[in-house]
C-alpha cells in the first residue's frame, strides 16, 4: 500500500469512527485534490461544508443550553467550536472555488468564494480570489476592495499588497501604491524578480 492510499485509508477509517466531525472529511478531500481526483475531491469538499453545517448547528444548540443551566465556560467553549466549524466550510468553499475556476467557471467559482465570507468574514483566501476575479474583469474599484479586506485580515500576504499596488496604480495614486509594492517586496523578497516588478519601476 503506498503512501496516498495509506493515508486515504486512515482518514476513511477516521470519518467512520467520527462520522459527526467536519476535519477528517475535509483533509480528505485535500487528499483526493492533490491527487487530481477532482470529482472526488469535489463530493468530498461538498460533504465536508454539509457537516460543518450539522455540527455548527448542533453547537449553538448546545451552546444555548448551556447557558441556560448557566455553565457559560461550556457555551463559550462550544461558539468557539462552532467558529472552528465555520472556518472549515470557508477554506472547503474557497477549495471549491479554485475547482471551479480550474474548469473556466468563474460564476461558480465567485458563488463559492462568497459563501466563504458568509462562514468566515476573516476568509483572507477567499477575498484574495474574489479580488483576482475582478481584476481579471476590469471592475478594479471591486478589486481594491477586496485586496484591502485580504491584506486586512492576512497582512502578511505580500500577493495581494502586489496586486493591490497594481489595481492603485492604475487610479494614478503613486505614493499609495508605492507603499503597498514596498511592503510586498519586505513580505516576498522574491516577488521583486517576477514580471509585475516592471510595472514599478518608475515609482520606485
Amino acid at each position: 500500500m503506498n503512501t496516498w492510499e495509506t493515508i486515504q485509508t486512515h482518514l476513511e477509517q477516521a470519518i467512520k469512527l467520527a462520522p459527526d466531525y467536519t476535519a477528517p472529511r475535509y483533509q480528505l478531500a485535500v487528499q483526493l485534490l492533490e491527487a487530481d481526483l477532482l470529482p472526488a475531491a469535489r463530493q468530498a469538499f461538498v460533504e465536508s461544508i454539509s457537516c460543518a453545517l450539522r455540527r455548527a448547528h448542533r453547537l449553538v444548540e448546545e451552546a444555548t443550553n448551556s447557558r441556560q443551566a448557566n455553565d457559560f465556560f461550556k457555551a463559550k467553549r462550544c461558539m468557539q467550536l462552532m467558529m472552528g466549524e465555520n472556518r472549515l466550510a470557508a477554506k472547503a468553499c474557497c477549495r471549491l472555488g479554485t475547482i471551479e475556476l480550474a474548469h473556466g467557471d468563474t460564476k461558480m467559482a465567485r458563488e463559492q468564494f462568497s459563501s466563504a465570507i458568509e462562514f468566515d468574514p476573516a476568509c483572507a483566501q477567499a477575498y484574495f480570489e474574489l479580488g483576482q476575479l475582478e481584476q481579471a474583469a476590469g471592475r478594479l474599484v471591486l478589486a481594491r476592495e477586496y485586496y484591502y479586506k485580504t491584506v486586512e485580515h492576512e497582512f502578511t500576504r505580500g500577493l495581494a499588497h502586489l496586486q493591490l499596488s497594481l489595481v492603485i496604480t492604475a487610479d494614478d495614486e503613486f505614493e499609495l501604491a508605492q507603499n503597498h509594492y514596498l511592503i510586498a517586496l519586505d513580505l516576498e523578497p522574491g516577488l521583486e524578480q517576477t514580471d509585475l516588478n516592471i510595472r514599478f519601476h518608475n515609482i520606485r
